[in-house]
């Protein structure tokens, strides 16, 4: 069941579904208000957009903290993407980890191809960030 309908006397399927590839979408060209679910969405796409650090990296930087005898609850982890003149590129900046208890810090160059974890795991085995909670 495939119904036409007009919009702005442009013709829509009323089944997208059955849409052949490379056919355009139909779209107004009258600009309107973005909903507030539209704005929520378009507000989550860029904070994800500017997030210089993965799920998978922010686990492994716990896991390196757990087998360094820290508890991971004790660091924070802040992230800031860095802006590139060339677009679209990978995502660049660096995070910086605070140990809440001491407030020592530091913060590394992070990004596509950085060895941000690498360099973490030497400063954990060289105590920056103080000695490991006591068991």
């Amino acid at each position: 069941m495939d119904r036409t309908s007009s919009n702005d006397g442009l013709s829509t399927s009323g089944s997208a579904s059955t849409a052949l590839p490379g056919q355009k979408l139909a779209t107004s060209k009258k600009a309107r208000m973005l909903t507030p679910s539209e704005i929520d969405l378009l507000r989550q796409d860029l904070q994800a957009a500017l997030k210089v650090l993965g799920q998978d990296e922010i686990d492994d930087a716990h896991a390196l903290l757990r087998d360094a005898g820290y508890r991971p609850e004790e660091f924070e982890i802040l992230q800031r993407a860095e802006r590139s003149i060339a677009y679209p590129s990978a995502v660049a900046g660096s995070v910086t980890l605070i140990r809440r208890r001491n407030r020592a810090g530091k913060t590394y160059p992070a990004g596509h191809g950085s060895s941000w974890l690498v360099q973490l795991e030497k400063d954990l085995k060289l105590g920056l960030f103080g000695p490991p909670r006591i068991a």
